[in-house]
């Protein structure tokens, strides 16, 4: 049996996330892990009269696992709740291999690049340290499978995003579109034989990719931007009406990746539409001598 973590607090958007694992859950055949993680307090609320301030923060997530426990008994469905202290991130992933889960959500929403970096860089580190795939769900969104979008780079991460792809599309009956983008540097994009051998290189790629869905009768479009990998994705989902995002993760992340953020996680911030972060556990290989393809993180 598959097994789901979802990681909630008392907000909105986990909400979302709970509702959504309770579908995929039914889709499954999955179990359900319900998952709040406390940060440690280390204030002092004692003026403003609150004796016991732990307590009170804790309240506000202890009520959503209660609620959420009686919403899924309503529905007949099993749910399993945990309650954690300690930092949101590695409290996240230590439960997903506690209960070797093969998915965890994560809520997601709009932030700008500094918002992002203040809010403890959770996202990031949860794909960077998982050793599952990861589900990211923007605020008003749902899970629909009717179009798929894959990052398509060569790499053996993108590779494994695009069979997971394939995989979903053979189950839901689904159209996968892929993309390869070209984010040169400027000192290269100004001559003209680096853009004519990238871009031969970027229609190789996608020559392949169409190639394979094929080969399990797999639906594709192919498709090429020259711009940074998540905008040619957002402004691709826009257009072609896309439902999911699928990209690879080969790699933990380095600190400045943590920091400044991954493709992933900035992706998940201006996406209208969820992103499934695929882990990959064979080893790493080498990229193609092509910097400009790196949809992976």
């Amino acid at each position: 049996m598959k097994t789901i973590v979802a990681a909630v607090d008392a907000s909105h958007t986990s909400r979302v996330v709970f509702k959504e694992a309770l579908v995929l859950a039914a889709n499954l055949r999955a179990r359900v892990f319900l998952v709040s993680v406390i940060p440690h307090y280390e204030g002092n609320m004692n003026r403003f009269c609150i004796d016991d301030a732990e307590r009170e923060l804790a309240e506000p997530f202890r009520q959503f696992l209660d609620q959420a426990v009686e919403y899924a008994d309503s529905l007949g469905l099993e749910l399993h709740t945990m309650y954690r202290r300690g930092k949101p991130g590695n409290e996240i992933v230590a439960v997903a291999r506690e209960v070797n889960a093969s998915l965890i959500l994560l809520g997601s929403s709009r932030r700008h690049h500094v918002e992002r970096m203040l809010s403890g860089r959770i996202l990031a580190e949860v794909i960077s340290y998982s050793h599952c795939d990861v589900l990211l769900l923007p605020e008003e969104t749902e899970m629909r499978f009717t179009n798929l979008l894959v990052g398509i780079s060569g790499s053996e991460a993108s590779l494994e995003a695009e069979a997971r792809a394939f995989d979903i599309a053979l189950s839901y009956g689904s159209q996968v579109h892929g993309i390869c983008s070209i984010d040169l540097p400027v000192e290269r994009s100004l001559r003209y034989e680096y853009k004519q051998d990238a871009e031969w290189k970027a229609r190789k790629l996608l020559q392949a990719f169409v190639e394979r869905a094929g080969a399990r009768d797999v639906l594709a479009h192919p498709a090429m931007s020259w711009d940074l990998p998540e905008k040619s994705m957002v402004e691709y989902v826009q257009e072609h009406d896309i439902h999911l995002i699928i990209i690879g993760s080969h790699r933990a992340l380095s600190f400045f990746e943590v920091m400044g953020g991954s493709v992933s996680e900035r992706l998940a911030s201006i996406t209208p539409c969820p992103v499934l972060v695929v882990k990959q556990s064979a080893p790493e290989s080498s990229f193609l001598p092509v910097s400009a393809f790196c949809i992976e993180e």
